[in-house]
């Protein structure tokens, strides 16, 4: 399947919440794998009935089809991909929350250019948390399941070495952001993240009206 195709196949699955704003706006988190990303943006989406847009499901389908390793052309095209998912649901006044870390100052400048209305949250955790929720995510898959998704390589879920994952990880993100509009502590219970999500969403909503 091509780019444009998956593009428009991901379009025409969207179910959009059911909230529109007036200037819609995107939030970024920042954090490493196993910092709690995908958590903290499902119980905001549900507080501030946001999209969520990330890569893994694009990236399940590039690596199935046709079995392509090539790890630097699948990320490429997943980030434009997403780009595009953002740019489509900003466009019919849709908030979006990115499921991928944006760590780097050079990206966060680049998407506020683009997309101004942004707000930034940095999950603040630590390597070894980080690692042990790695290997609480191991999934036992069949053989075709492994290869569908790619290698150890692959930091998109394969976890088959969650500690060497980590170490990839870590080694080629950049992450030089030091200025957030909020940060969570996500090594606190989850209740208590839960509830500090749900204050950083009353405030959201606040300044959005």
């Amino acid at each position: 399947m091509n780019e444009e195709k998956l593009l428009e196949k991901t379009l025409q699955e969207m179910v959009f919440p059911p909230k529109t704003y007036e200037k819609p706006f995107l939030i970024t988190l920042c954090g490493y794998s196993g910092s709690g990303k995908t958590t903290f943006a499902k119980v905001l989406s549900q507080e501030l009935k946001a999209y969520i847009v990330g890569g893994e499901h694009i990236r399940q389908q590039l690596y199935r089809e046709p079995f392509c390793y090539d790890d630097e052309k699948n990320n490429r095209v997943t980030s434009e991909i997403c780009k595009k998912e953002v740019e489509y649901l900003l466009d019919h006044h849709i908030s979006v929350i990115l499921d991928k870390s944006v760590s780097s100052k050079e990206t966060k400048e680049q998407l506020q250019k683009e997309f101004p209305n942004l707000i930034s949250i940095h999950l603040i955790s630590s390597d070894e948390e980080n690692i042990k929720r790695l290997k609480q995510k191991q999934i036992q898959k069949t053989n075709l399941e492994l290869e569908a998704w790619g290698d150890v390589k692959d930091e998109s879920g394969v976890y088959l070495d969650p500690e060497k994952i980590y170490e990839i990880i870590k080694k080629r993100k950049v992450y030089d952001l030091e200025e957030f509009d909020y940060e969570v502590n996500t090594l606190q219970p989850l209740e208590k993240v839960i509830e500090d999500v749900r204050k950083i969403a009353e405030e959201i909503r606040k300044n959005q009206q």
